[in-house]
């Protein structure tokens, strides 16, 4: 990998971390903090598709970006979303675009294997559980995020350091 190719994938992630960190829930002005979030997100996603064409790698089907932009949106609603229900079902749509990732891959056995077990078995217990242990109005910890700033900080740190290997 080219030194430009390494810096675009790092500043990637730089500006996915801010993204994620802004779109947290929190108490407060939060229009301003969604609409810089949502902002951040775009140009990450400019970023990442720069980095990509500069590291280079093989060519890849517009399908393989289609579906991979799925599953990071996906995850970062799973994330962001104030709703437990909501987020469960975002982790669905991860879990089909990474099985189809796998399929444009050749690796049908583990797309499968990926479905059954998250798809089938743990998120059906999860929103079962959600659903029957669920009580009226949100309890302060799904109304704001704890430590933002040093859960997304951690976050971006262990990306980097799995990205640089």
């Amino acid at each position: 990998m080219s030194e430009l190719g390494a810096y675009g994938v790092y500043a990637t992630f730089a500006v996915g971390a801010a993204a994620i960190y802004f779109l947290l829930p929190r108490t407060g002005p939060r229009r301003a903090m969604s609409v810089a979030g949502w902002i951040a997100l775009a140009l990450a996603g400019v970023l990442g598709v720069y980095a990509s064409r500069t590291i280079g790698t093989q060519a890849v089907g517009a399908l393989l970006y289609l579906f991979a932009g799925v599953a990071v949106l996906a995850a970062l609603r799973v994330i962001t979303h104030p709703q437990p229900v909501y987020s469960a079902v975002y982790f669905v749509a991860v879990v089909l675009a990474v099985a189809a990732i796998l399929v444009l891959q050749e690796a049908e056995f583990l797309a499968v294997a990926l479905i059954i077990i998250y798809a089938g078995a743990i998120l059906v217990t999860y929103l079962f559980v959600i659903m029957l242990a669920q009580q009226p109005g949100a309890p302060a910890y799904d109304r704001r995020a704890r430590e933002p700033f040093l859960a997304v900080a951690a976050g971006l740190i262990l990306t980097g350091a799995v990205a640089g290997q």
